[in-house]
């Protein structure tokens, strides 16, 4: 019994070594499925390429078909329901937190007042919506402020002594 060697191919892809199944001796040109899907890739680009616009009116059909299917598939998927449809969103707005406001500015007010006045001031005025002087703005303390003496004066003026 003499037993038939097909002749050794090339691989176009990797250019490793490889024997053809022997129904494809002659036109076999890939060694494994991986090689494979890779020579289709670059085989498909080559033909899009040669006839740039039937590919892009292809691939508008293919995109226009695939939109169809996923617009009627919500409503095949779920007769039962109803309602708005539901759709991926971001989280709804958290719900106002007086404490948690309470605590940043407290927070601002040690880091800022240690600082500057005017950053405190901008800062605060940040966090309230507010800017420029209110409608009740009172008179600003005599004499010239320093840091040593703000919590002080600041105490005085919130009091409106």
């Amino acid at each position: 019994m003499t037993v038939e060697h097909h002749p050794r191919h090339r691989c176009t892809e990797c250019r490793g070594w490889f024997r053809p199944a022997p129904t494809a001796t002659t036109t076999q040109r890939v060694c494994s499925p991986a090689c494979r899907a890779s020579r289709d890739r670059k085989l498909a680009l080559i033909r899009r390429d040669h006839d740039l616009p039937a590919s892009r009116d292809d691939e508008r059909q293919r995109q226009c078909a695939c939109r169809a299917r996923r617009k009627a598939a919500p409503a095949a998927a779920s007769p039962g329901v109803t309602g708005p449809p539901v759709t991926p969103r971001h989280a709804p707005p958290s719900a106002h937190d007086p404490l948690r406001l309470q605590q940043i500015l407290l927070d601002s007010w040690d880091k800022e007042a240690a600082r500057s006045r005017a950053t405190l001031a901008r800062l605060l005025a940040g966090f309230t919506g507010v800017s420029g002087a209110s409608g009740e703005t009172r008179p600003t303390p005599a004499g010239p402020m320093s840091r040593a003496t703000l919590p002080t004066e600041m105490a005085s003026f919130l009091d409106g002594s």
